[in-house]
């Protein structure tokens, strides 16, 4: 069991790490919607139902808030939609 915790949370850091990697990478904020979409899922996003795409969205959320709570990217204020950036842009 410690041994399947230890890829999960592996999984996880990998994908902490290619998201902040696709943020700075990408040059400007980008929005929940469009990190969604830039992120691998197990179909291409275009196939994607729309109650799945609503899911990826709200695990591309959960990704930020914790690259955020680590000081990893910020959210940018005064924009609508909400959109996230690394912390040097």
């Amino acid at each position: 069991m410690a041994a399947r915790a230890a890829e999960i949370r592996h999984h996880h850091e990998e994908g902490f790490h290619t998201l902040a990697a696709q943020l700075t990478a990408h040059g400007e904020p980008l929005t929940i919607w469009e990190i969604a979409a830039m992120m691998t899922w197990n179909r291409a996003w275009d196939d994607l139902s729309p109650m799945l795409r609503g899911r990826a969205a709200g695990e591309a959320a959960a990704r930020l808030r914790t690259l955020e709570a680590r000081g990893a990217i910020r959210r940018v204020s005064g924009v609508d939609p909400v959109r996230s950036q690394p912390l040097d842009s």
